[in-house]
């Protein structure tokens, strides 16, 4: 009797008592009458012999046969009152599945909120509402896995929540957009003015370069409002601004020009003087891509002396 006394609270309580209410019924409520059968069996059989059965005895046994036949209108009684708590519990799940919705539909307006950024300058803004709502859909994802959870429990179908795909869908370009004029801002600043030209990584600057422009090329195709194009297309016509450059970074890593190699890359136009501190701000301020041919020759000249260099070095020793 304990194992359905409880009150039912939650769906994994109520799948708890509905499963010891068919256990009571399909298995335990059988034995029990059988092993009472057998017991009153065996005191007639005492009554043929010289052993004596006390009164207390009898009133167990009494006691007993009483517990025995409630067992029918016990269970009857716990069986109602569990079958209500199970309508309480499904009605609840009902109107927890109705404010999940209402929940989704209010994250596609905020989503659509995120077309009032217009322009790089309220990056950090655009990308912590993002973040925000990003941290919201982890809780609601947990929220569907939940309510599917207990729908199963309940033999209810799964609901699919198709509109919370939908949001997930909906925030990834913004989500895109507004990391890659994080990540250019970052990158260039890095590229520019953090990090003087001998280190900088040519083959990360050229990779990461490409990425990003192949990302916002596909992010003016994919905005059609008014504000997220315009900033795709900014986006999109910095980093060719800085591509044309980007070659230059090769050219100048090169560990073999020396002295007169940057006075030649000096004389084709470079607003200030070659040294340690040379950073790359100042040559793309110098236009210097529109020499890259004399420059790539001036460092393949550079690059192939500087070979030769190191294999006399080696002979030598």
């Amino acid at each position: 009797k304990e194992s359905i006394r409880e009150q039912a609270e939650t769906v994994e309580n109520l799948v708890r008592l509905e499963e010891n209410i068919e256990r009571i019924r399909s298995v335990e409520k059988g034995q029990i009458e059988k092993d009472f059968r057998d017991l009153t069996l065996w005191l007639l059989m005492l009554y043929d012999t010289h052993h004596k059965v006390s009164e207390e005895d009898i009133a167990k046994i009494y006691r007993t046969s009483l517990e025995v036949k409630s067992i029918d209108a016990y269970v009857e009684e716990n069986q109602n009152r569990i079958r209500d708590e199970r309508t309480l519990l499904e009605n609840k799940l009902t109107k927890q599945r109705y404010e999940f919705v209402q929940s989704l539909e209010s994250m596609a307006q905020e989503i659509e909120g995120i077309n009032d950024y217009a322009t790089p300058m309220v990056e950090k803004q655009a990308n912590e509402r993002i973040d925000t709502l990003k941290s919201q859909l982890a809780t609601y994802e947990n929220i569907k896995e939940e309510i599917n959870h207990k729908e199963e429990l309940l033999g209810i179908p799964l609901t699919s929540f198709d509109k919370l795909a939908d949001v997930m869908a909906a925030l990834k370009p913004y989500e895109d957009l507004w990391r890659l004029v994080k990540d250019f801002k970052s990158s260039y600043q890095q590229w520019t003015r953090e990090k003087t030209i001998l280190k900088l990584d040519p083959e990360a600057v050229e990779k990461e370069t490409k990425q990003m422009l192949t990302t916002a090329t596909k992010m003016t195709m994919i905005f059609t409002k008014t504000n997220p194009k315009t900033v795709a297309t900014g986006i999109l016509k910095e980093i060719r601004e800085f591509s044309q450059h980007a070659p230059l970074v090769s050219c100048l890593c090169n560990p073999g020009l020396k002295e007169r190699h940057w006075n030649e890359i000096y004389e084709l136009g470079l607003q200030k003087i070659p040294g340690k501190d040379l950073y790359f701000k100042a040559v793309i301020d110098s236009e210097l891509f529109k020499q890259l041919p004399k420059i790539i020759d001036i460092s393949d000249a550079a690059g192939k002396e500087y070979t030769n260099e190191k294999i006399l070095t080696k002979m030598a020793d």
